[in-house]
């Protein structure tokens, strides 16, 4: 389960990188918050959909990390296992609502 942890956790990264990326470029990154193929309309809100989009993307890359720390450090301390697994219950509620909210904004901001 270790190397789960660690792919959980470069995730997080990223997408906090991605976030950081999406705000200071203006342009959304594909593969990311939309898919390779996906078509943006020409009347599509880019500025709307990322300020909605990057706070949401910056708090999902936070619970990535630590549901990838948490058990990390778990397996070195005796009675933190069960916040490694609150942590990690957490971060799929988090990643299920996230992606309910991220197709909302694509409906709302990108496909006018």
């Amino acid at each position: 389960m270790q190397i789960v942890d660690y792919i959980v956790l470069g995730c997080g990264i990223y997408l906090i990188f991605k976030a950081y990326m999406m705000k200071k470029e203006g342009e959304i990154p594909e593969g990311v918050l939309i898919g390779r193929q996906q078509q943006i309309s020409k009347n599509a809100d880019v500025a709307g959909f990322i300020r909605a989009m990057y706070g949401k993307t910056v708090v999902l890359g936070l619970a990535a990390m630590l549901a990838g720390i948490l058990p990390m450090i778990a397996r070195g301390i005796h009675g933190v296992s069960l916040w490694a697994f609150l942590s990690n219950a957490a971060f799929f509620v988090i990643l299920v609502i996230y992606a309910v909210l991220l197709r909302k904004a694509q409906r709302e901001y990108l496909e006018r």
